[in-house]
């Protein structure tokens, strides 16, 4: 089933934001109408997780498909990264030493050079509280860990060369 509100949110650089939740599936999108489309071959992810085992994986699922990765283990590192280097997106753990996901991604949306990018949020948790801090941080994507690897590929591709998620 799919629910879209068509009000969607607006972030305090004026970009909106347009939430779109996929239900009774492990996959929930929010996409920016004003990211541009990203080529294929043209776009550097960031990974921020502490599983370097996991952060290996999925810079071997997405580097085949023309994606540059590049891997933080910390929030605080990772923001700092995000800032020095121009990604395309983020995928970002929640439970990370230091500074959590939820601040890594305040700051990256709080910050004009970052504010824009796309954010995906990769996590074991999906309490109630995590789904609307999806709305509040103006998450781009929201996937469940333990993951199905060709759904993790395709919300990904998708985000990133489509600027949106088909998820049947």
């Amino acid at each position: 089933m799919l629910v879209s509100d068509s009000a969607g949110f607006e972030s305090a650089h004026g970009h909106k934001f347009h939430p779109v939740f996929l239900l009774s599936n492990p996959v929930d999108v929010i996409r920016s109408p004003k990211q541009p489309p990203n080529p294929v071959g043209a776009s550097k992810v960031l990974v921020i997780d502490d599983d370097r085992e996991l952060c290996a994986l999925i810079k071997d699922y997405l580097e085949p498909l023309s994606y540059e990765i590049v891997t933080e283990h910390d929030g605080a590192a990772g923001a700092e990264h995000a800032l020095a280097e121009k990604f395309s997106a983020v995928i970002l753990d929640v439970m990370l030493p230091g500074i959590d996901g939820w601040e890594t991604c305040r700051r990256l949306r709080g910050n004009p050079a970052t504010a824009d990018i796309l954010i995906v949020i990769f996590t074991v948790r999906s309490e109630r509280q995590d789904c609307d801090r999806v709305e509040q941080n103006m998450i781009n994507a929201f996937l469940n860990k333990p993951f199905d690897r060709q759904e993790f590929l395709t919300v990904i591709d998708q985000l990133l060369t489509d600027n949106k998620v088909m998820v049947g």
